[in-house]
């Protein structure tokens, strides 16, 4: 077996710290006392609390604020069709600034290795023929992590026209899903505080629905990733002509 490269393990080393910085949060802040207080404040000042909301995720995404957190927040607060609507305006709205601020900060420190570097320049390429669809892909696939990706594109040539609304289209599925996880958080709570008589068979359609919808994310993604290699491989041939 091969010996893992140096970037690879600095992804590993990078990925267990943010895990490790999130289960830290999740089990020592009054998360649930936090969401409690922002449904009450909510229901007095429905209006300030989209608004607070939706800034609140516009700036966390650039800050590296787990997208995950952010989205089932908006589900457990508004609920699945306001939070998922209010999640998306302001990740859309997060994954600009980040954008911006890697193409003014990153971009001139990266442009000499761009030129000379094969991926980069088919991603490039890829991006100039068919931006719109490459970022939807790339949104849809995993294959490179939200937050890290909104700075990545930032060091392209993706027209802003370009990305804002392939960004928001790319978004939806993940919005969707973890606004709705979200707003079930209250619905377990009270179903599994009842009894085997009476809670049994909302249990079973609870897990049958998570199930399902973590099928149907992992077809999404594996489509979205096959699709997006073939994109870049068909520009990386053109760059090695």
């Amino acid at each position: 077996m091969n010996a893992k490269s140096p970037s690879s393990r600095w992804r590993l080393a990078l990925g267990a710290f943010a895990l490790s910085l999130v289960l830290i949060g999740v089990f020592t802040l009054p998360i649930e006392q936090w969401l409690g207080s922002a449904i009450a404040w909510r229901e007095h000042h429905p209006l300030l609390a989209a608004l607070f909301y939706v800034a609140g995720v516009a700036i966390g995404t650039p800050l590296m604020v787990p997208g995950s957190l952010l989205m089932m927040s908006g589900g457990f607060v508004f609920g699945l069709v306001p939070g998922a609507a209010l999640a998306a305006v302001g990740i859309t709205i997060g994954a600009t600034l980040a954008c911006l601020a890697g193409r003014g900060i990153a971009r001139p420190l990266v442009e000499p290795y761009a030129r000379s570097n094969a991926q980069f320049a088919a991603l490039n390429m890829a991006l100039d023929q068919r931006g719109f669809l490459v970022v939807v892909l790339t949104r849809l696939s995993l294959m490179i992590p939200y937050n890290v990706l909104n700075y990545a594109y930032g060091m392209t040539g993706i027209r802003m026209s370009t990305y804002v609304p392939a960004t928001a289209l790319g978004m939806v599925p993940g919005v969707v899903l973890f606004a709705y996880l979200g707003s079930l958080a209250g619905d377990v709570d009270s179903l599994f505080a009842t009894d085997v008589g009476s809670g049994a068979t909302g249990r079973v359609v609870l897990i049958v629905g998570l199930l399902a919808i973590g099928a149907v994310s992992y077809v999404i993604h594996r489509t979205a990733t096959r699709e997006l290699k073939k994109q870049l491989a068909q520009n990386a041939d053109d760059v090695a002509d």
